[in-house]
C-alpha cells in the first residue's frame, strides 16, 4: 500500500530527467507512451527473470511469521504458494516479457515476499507494503530478517529498498476462492442499502427508512461498526493483495480518483453515488484499500491498469492474455478464456454501473487460476518448499 507518487517531481530521478529534457530541448521528442523510462528500466529488466522467495516460518528467532486466517489458523503451505503464484500470474498474463519462478533459497532470488507481525511500517492487519519500479535493487534478505526495519547488526534499513514486499501475518483467505465470503459480502451490501432500515433521509431530516418516495441513502445514517456478518469473514483474499502489492513494483503509486469514500468497505459497489472508485470509467486493482476490498470478487486485470502499464512503457497484450484464465462459480460451471474482456463479462460487475442483483450474484464467475505455463503446478510445489527450506 504504497503512498508516494513515483511520477511526482518530488522524486529526484523524475525531476532530474525532466530538467535534462527541458535544457536539451528534447522534452517534446519524448514518446508519449514512455514518459519516464528511467523509472521502469530496472523493473523491465527484473521481470524477465523474476525469482521469488516466500519468507515465512515458525522460527521465533526470526521476524518472519506464518500467515494466518482471521481465526488465527495457519494457512496450508500449498495455499500460500498458490496465492503467490496467482497474484503474480495475473500481471504476467498481459506482460509478454514477464517470466517468474519460485526458488528454495533466498540466495537464488531477486524478490522476497515476507509475512511478519509488522508494527512500524504503516499498515494494518489486512495490508502490506511494496516499492516503486525505480527502487528495484539487489535483494538483501537480511534487512528485517531478525527485527523489523533492522539489519542483524542493529543498523536501520527499509525492506522495500532491498527488494522485499512485506505483508502482515494475517488475516488472509487463500482458497481458490472463498465463495461463501463473496456471497456474504453481497448480503452485507444488501444490509447497507436496505430501504427497511433507517439508513436514509428525506429533505435533510433525521435518519429514517427508505420506503417513502423522495428518501435518499445517507452514509452518516449507517452504523458500519455494527454491520451484521462482519465477524464471519475468515480474511481478505491473499492472491488479490499480492497482485496489488506487486503492482506497485511495476507502476508505483496507487490509482487515485476524484471521487473517494472514507468507508472502504463499500467500494466494491459499482456506482458512483455508492462510493465506488472508477478511473476513466474503469476499476483498478491499484486503488488504495484497507483490506476489506479483498473480501470480494476483484481478481483480474482491468483496462485502467493496462493503460497505465502501456503509458509507463511496458509491452502489454491486454485484452489478450498470454495465459489461460480459469473462472468458476459455486456449485459448478466454469469458463476458460484468453480474453480479459470475456472474463470480465463472466464476472459481471466490472462492466456495469450498478450493484449486482441477487440473480447476478449467484451467476457471477470468479477467477480461480491463471495458467501462464504448464509448469504452474510444479512452481506451486517449489514455492511451498521454499518456506520450509533452511534459512
Amino acid at each position: 500500500m504504497l503512498d508516494a507518487d513515483p511520477l511526482s517531481i518530488r522524486n529526484p530521478v523524475s525531476a532530474i530527467l525532466i530538467l535534462l529534457l527541458i535544457l536539451t530541448g528534447t522534452a517534446q521528442a519524448q514518446p508519449p507512451d514512455v514518459p519516464y523510462p528511467l523509472e521502469i528500466q530496472k523493473a523491465k529488466e527484473v521481470i524477465r527473470d523474476l525469482r521469488v522467495f516466500l519468507d515465512y516460518d515458525d522460527d521465533t528467532a526470526t521476524f518472519a511469521t506464518w500467515p494466518l486466517d482471521r481465526a488465527s489458523r495457519k494457512l496450508p503451505p500449498d495455499q500460500i504458494a498458490r496465492s503467490a503464484r496467482l497474484g503474480l500470474a495475473l500481471w504476467a498474463s498481459v506482460l509478454p516479457a514477464m517470466r517468474f519462478r519460485f526458488v528454495n533459497r533466498p540466495e537464488e532470488a531477486n524478490l522476497a515476499i515476507r509475512f511478519g507481525d509488522y508494527k512500524k511500517s504503516g499498515f494494518g492487519r489486512d495490508g502490506g507494503r511494496a516499492f516503486r519500479p525505480s527502487q528495484w535493487a539487489a535483494l538483501d534478505i537480511s534487512c528485517g530478517r531478525r527485527e523489523e526495519n533492522r539489519r542483524p547488526d542493529g543498523s536501520p534499513c527499509v525492506e522495500g529498498e532491498n527488494n522485499i514486499i512485506i505483508l502482515y501475518t494475517g488475516t488472509w483467505a487463500a482458497k481458490p476462492m472463498d465463495f461463501r465470503d463473496n456471497l456474504m459480502a453481497f448480503r452485507y451490501f444488501d444490509w447497507v442499502f436496505d430501504p427497511a432500515r433507517p439508513h436514509y433521509v428525506k429533505d435533510q431530516g433525521p435518519c429514517r427508512d427508505g420506503k417513502e418516495p423522495g428518501t435518499v441513502w445517507r452514509d452518516t445514517c449507517v452504523p458500519f461498526a455494527r454491520v451484521p456478518l462482519a465477524d464471519s469473514f475468515p480474511g481478505c483474499d491473499l492472491p488479490a493483495i499480492i497482485q496489488h502489492e506487486f503492482g506497485h513494483t511495476l507502476l508505483g503509486d496507487h490509482t487515485y480518483t476524484t471521487y473517494d469514500c472514507v468507508e472502504y468497505a463499500r467500494r466494491p459497489i459499482i456506482k458512483r453515488d455508492s462510493c465506488v472508485r472508477l478511473f476513466d470509467g474503469e476499476f483498478s486493482t491499484l486503488f488504495p484499500g484497507d483490506g476489506v476490498d479483498g473480501w470480494w470478487n476483484r481478481r483480474g486485470v482491468f483496462e485502467a491498469d493496462a493503460k497505465r502499464l502501456k503509458w509507463m512503457g511496458y509491452q502489454v497484450s491486454y485484452p489478450v492474455s498470454r495465459a489461460s484464465i480459469i473462472l468458476s462459480r459455486p456449485g459448478g460451471g466454469f469458463l476458460k478464456t484468453s480474453d480479459w474482456r470475456e472474463a470480465q463479462r463472466a464476472m459481471i460487475w466490472p462492466l456495469q454501473a450498478r450493484i449486482l442483483t441477487p440473480a447476478e450474484a449467484k451467476r457471477q464467475l470468479f477467477v480461480t487460476d491463471v495458467r501462464v505455463e504448464s509448469a504452474a503446478a510444479a512452481s506451486d510445489k517449489c514455492s511451498a518448499r521454499a518456506a520450509r527450506a533452511s534459512r
